[in-house]
């Protein structure tokens, strides 16, 4: 009988960015839209995208990087983002959560909400398989400590991309570059935020007011979907709370009719404010 660990030619682990992403009610979402649809939703995990050459200092940030090898699995999409060299780390980190924050912004704003994470660590992908120590971390990012729909930034990634030895020019573009796509939250935990990265891609008022009126309706629309007794509901509450905080920094307003979200608008909001009861 052959030796199932024997050495297979050609395998390799390389330096990448690895973000594991899975898509929430994913059965609910297969029952009510087309195959199509479903698609769409998924496709739109698996892009990467490139932006525009521009002149001047930040010219550092846009310089070419490899787009993400993505393979998805039913709900479950991993994203393969290789770090060419130690100099390419930092502009790799910076464009993966861009393109993380243009996504996860356009699913929600139909309706589709994802948790995550991503880390920087080993990983061998291919065609046909993918695995190692960087996989594993992104799930347990995803499993273990995002819980609600947001994707988690690993620590260790952030420490390794503030601790490298180059220009503090450099540094400086970065650091405020990568701040652009995240957020720290009240546990501690940064994650992709979105909403503020959406909205500063459309640069309009009129556009943004579009954007955060079209995801409040979208928040509302899933919680009204689910028993009030699900364990699902909490994690809407909560893109309800991020809304909210978001549209107070976005338009420096904490109460707008018809853009935020009120507890007459989701009554069960109000569950957030009440202490949690253990069973006996």
């Amino acid at each position: 009988m052959s030796d199932p660990f024997a050495e297979v030619e050609g395998i390799a682990y390389c330096d990448a960015i690895v973000t594991f992403v899975d898509i929430l009610g994913f059965r609910a979402l297969v029952a009510k839209k087309s195959e199509s649809e479903v698609a769409a939703a998924i496709k739109r995990l698996q892009q990467s995208l490139q932006p525009e050459p521009v002149s001047g200092k930040r010219k550092l940030l846009v310089r070419p990087i490899r787009p993400s090898r993505v393979h998805a699995f039913s709900d479950c999409v991993v994203r393969v983002r290789p770090v060419d060299d130690a100099n390419a780390f930092g502009p790799t980190f910076v464009r993966e959560l861009a393109d993380l924050a243009s996504i996860q912004a356009s699913l929600a704003r139909a309706g589709v909400f994802v948790r995550g994470g991503v880390t920087a660590e080993k990983i061998h992908s291919s065609d046909t398989v993918v695995f190692g120590p960087g996989l594993i971390r992104a799930y347990e990012l995803e499993a273990q400590l995002a819980h609600v729909p947001r994707i988690i930034v690993d620590p260790a990634a952030i420490q390794r991309f503030s601790s490298r030895g180059i220009p503090p020019s450099r540094m400086r573009i970065e650091m405020a570059a990568m701040r652009r796509s995240i957020r720290h939250a009240d546990d501690g935990l940064w994650f992709v935020d979105y909403l503020r990265a959406g909205a500063a891609a459309l640069n309009e008022e009129g556009a943004i007011r579009d954007l955060l009126r079209e995801h409040r309706d979208r928040i509302i629309d899933a919680a009204y979907e689910v028993d009030v007794a699900s364990s699902v509901l909490p994690k809407y509450l909560w893109a309800a709370k991020y809304h909210n905080g978001a549209c107070g920094r976005i338009l420096k307003k904490t109460s707008i009719p018809g853009i935020t979200i009120s507890k007459n608008e989701l009554p069960s909001f109000e569950r957030l404010r009440l202490p949690i009861l253990l069973k006996r």
